[in-house]
């Protein structure tokens, strides 16, 4: 639990607040950053309570205007729900519920955002990190590997590799 900062300790009886510190914060984008060496595409991390902590973009070139309101978006969908987009997104196809938005939209963005928890039990909710461009599960992949180097967890289960005959 090195990894995270406590706020000030509340009366006996009363749970402190945890929190994703700015420091923590700036090394998971920071990884982040690094995995998508030659990607156009913006990082972004936000505490518990969805306030952004780090936002980065990877290359300006007219990205600015199209994926900083969906990278923020995706970490809004996370916060809400403590749960990663695609935890979120299997959830409610598990269910037979299609993703839709307030307008009847089907909702595009539910992936590429991953909850941060302090615990490996998934408890201690602590904020969110998303990615916007790259390719596939290749944003997921990146704030996965950053979250997890950084000594944190998240909620989506190892990817198990299919053995080679």
């Amino acid at each position: 639990m090195a990894s995270v900062e406590y706020a000030a300790r509340a009366p006996e009886g009363l749970v402190s607040e945890l929190k994703l510190s700015v420091g923590k914060a700036v090394e998971i984008r920071d990884t982040v950053l690094a995995f998508s060496a030659g990607l156009k595409g913006v990082v972004a991390i936000a505490d518990r309570t969805g306030m952004p902590l780090c936002l980065q973009v990877t290359d300006g070139d007219g990205l600015i205007g199209a994926t900083v309101p969906s990278v923020l978006g995706k970490l809004k969908k996370v916060v809400d729900a403590h749960k990663s987009n695609r935890v979120q997104r299997e959830t409610m196809a598990a269910r037979g519920i299609r993703p839709l938005s307030s307008t009847g939209e089907l909702l595009t963005d539910l992936d590429d955002g991953v909850a941060v928890f302090a615990d490996k039990e998934r408890q201690e909710f602590v904020g969110a990190v998303a990615y916007s461009g790259g390719l596939d599960d290749q944003g997921e992949r990146m704030c996965i590997d950053a979250i997890e180097m950084a000594g944190l967890f998240t909620d989506i289960p190892p990817k198990v590799e299919e053995a080679s005959s």
